[in-house]
């Protein structure tokens, strides 16, 4: 994961849907984020429809289940907010992440190119690529007001 399930397993048949389970330790800054309501679950690009669970706790779904054409954000990059009610702080935090794959083409969770779509400067679920590899911050960060470049570089 991420990878098309078809190609990985030489799995062909059309219509159809697998679970993705993932073990996870919820630190007590990700419950704080959660209780804020700022930590999202980042699942990149899904081809088709997902439903996803934390701990049992529907936290998101898109597009419409075993219905031609019910998924209009196919293969579009998708995070859900995750409410503090569905996690615990510790091990053994349980993500369950149910995909129903439409047609012939990729399926599963897949790595698909798209053009980048900023939707804030520091949005890690929006990142070049929608690769997750996001924009952290932590600690001094430097700026200058002015810049003049180097007299080489010409006038452009």
């Amino acid at each position: 994961v991420p990878s098309d399930w078809r190609a990985a397993a030489g799995y062909e048949a059309a219509n159809a849907s697998g679970w993705y389970r993932r073990n996870f330790t919820v630190s007590a800054a990700a419950f704080a984020a959660a209780r804020a309501g700022t930590l999202r679950l980042a699942l990149g690009s899904v081809a088709t429809a997902d439903r996803t669970y934390i701990n049992g706790a529907k936290v998101g779904s898109t597009g419409a289940w075993h219905k031609p054409g019910g998924c209009s954000s196919r293969l579009d990059y998708r995070s859900y907010a995750v409410p503090a009610s569905a996690l615990h702080v510790g091990p053994d935090n349980v993500a369950a992440i149910w995909v129903w794959s439409e047609g012939s083409g990729p399926a599963g969770l897949v790595d698909w190119a798209q053009p980048d779509r900023r939707i804030g400067p520091f949005d890690p679920g929006a990142s070049p690529g929608h690769k997750q590899t996001g924009y952290t911050l932590g600690g001094v960060g430097w700026y200058r007001k002015t810049f003049r470049p180097d007299a080489r570089w010409g006038e452009r």
